[in-house]
């Protein structure tokens, strides 16, 4: 609720947000994966803005741990 405004977790794409699974970036299309630091993950909402890909945790707590990181990101399919 903190990071988004809402608890149900279902995400833009209609999915529910998993974590080490869904993220959330803009200009790709969902379903998109992407590969950062050895985890390949899936584009299941929208971002916030271009170059940010935002990684769900399933607390707060946890995303405030992991913080802002910069990373070489890679499309998969």
């Amino acid at each position: 609720t903190k990071c988004c405004g809402k608890s149900d977790g279902i995400t833009a794409s209609g999915k529910k947000a998993k974590a080490n699974h869904t993220v959330a970036a803009k200009g790709f299309p969902f379903g998109t994966e992407l590969y950062i630091n050895g985890e390949t993950y899936v584009v299941e909402d929208r971002g916030v803005g271009s170059g940010v890909i935002d990684i769900y945790f399933e607390s707060h707590s946890e995303a405030e741990n992991f913080g802002v990181k910069y990373a070489k990101m890679f499309e998969v399919n």
